[in-house]
């Protein structure tokens, strides 16, 4: 293993353990602190686009990882990647989507704006599912459930 090779793989199991940790209860989410600087890092690294794609690889392919974390790399630094940095990564996860069953459903995971979405290139728009933002609006409204009262009248909740 390379130096940049364990580098990667120590700054992905720290990412894993803090987003583990931080499931848990007070005591536990008080000790993934110690590792917040690898969410930090990776936010950081993707935004700018100085993240490598094989470190968003070595999150996916996590031996330990489950559903609930590969969904939460997809929604963070993968979705913030194709957000902020899309000319940067949008090619090498197109790639890693054609070739890879778990980038493929990853890239489900992933929700960006229809001006976002429309920027990616077309293979990689194959896994990423057209979200209109409307839409996107409309089914958290009506997730919640919640009805103004009758002091309210017609006027919603403001939070």
């Amino acid at each position: 293993m390379t130096g940049e090779q364990a580098r990667l793989s120590e700054l992905a199991e720290g990412y894993r353990q803090q987003y583990v940790l931080s499931q848990g209860d007070r005591a536990q989410r008080a000790e993934a602190e110690q590792f917040w600087w690898t969410w930090e890092a990776v936010h950081e690294g993707v935004t700018a686009g100085t993240l490598p794609v094989e470190m968003l690889d070595a999150l996916l392919h996590l031996g330990d990882a489950d559903a609930g974390f590969r969904g939460f790399v997809a929604a963070g630094p993968i979705e913030d990647a194709l957000r902020y940095q899309a000319g940067v990564y949008a090619e090498a996860i197109a790639a890693r989507c054609v070739a890879d069953s778990v980038w493929a459903e990853a890239a489900q995971g992933v929700w960006l704006t229809d001006v976002e979405w429309a920027a990616l290139p077309s293979e990689l728009r194959r896994f990423i599912a057209a979200r209109s933002t409307k839409q996107s609006v409309q089914s958290v409204k009506a997730k919640s459930g919640k009805r103004p009262s009758k002091r309210q009248g017609k006027q919603p909740r403001h939070r």
